[in-house]
């Protein structure tokens, strides 16, 4: 049961990281867009 409820909090951090770093590199672009435009 340890391991499972492990797993499991492994793989929500995981996705939650995923999401992060799709969220920054979006704002990354955003940004970057603005000040060449």
């Amino acid at each position: 049961f340890v391991r499972l409820s492990m797993g499991g909090v492994g793989v929500v951090l995981l996705c939650c990281g995923l999401i992060v770093l799709s969220w920054i590199d979006q704002d990354d672009g955003r940004h970057s867009f603005g000040h060449s435009g």
